[in-house]
């Protein structure tokens, strides 16, 4: 099944603590949001997860709304931290 698939869909297991995406190098950045955004959405990663993106060093920083951000690069690569920003009580 194609990743678009697996994460527009709710997560069916317990989430992850951690989700580890290594898209093609050749994915456009905004495809990439939008996977992000599903993973978060749809509940593949618990509240005190962290998704991390390893993407080239040359390609645009993938963007995640919601979810605190940090990066590292190693060489011609980058890893980026996604972590969900914990839902303010009212």
């Amino acid at each position: 099944q194609k990743v678009e698939t697996v994460v527009g869909r709710p997560c069916a297991e317990d989430p992850f603590d951690v989700v580890w995406l290594d898209p093609p190098y050749d994915l456009p950045t905004d495809q990439l949001n939008m996977l992000l955004a599903q993973v978060l959405d749809h509940g593949w990663v618990r509240s005190d997860g962290v998704v991390v993106v390893e993407r080239s060093g040359r390609d645009a920083a993938p963007r995640l709304a919601g979810a605190d951000a940090w990066e590292r690069g190693y060489g011609e690569t980058t890893l980026y931290w996604f972590a969900p920003l914990e839902e303010e009580e009212s």
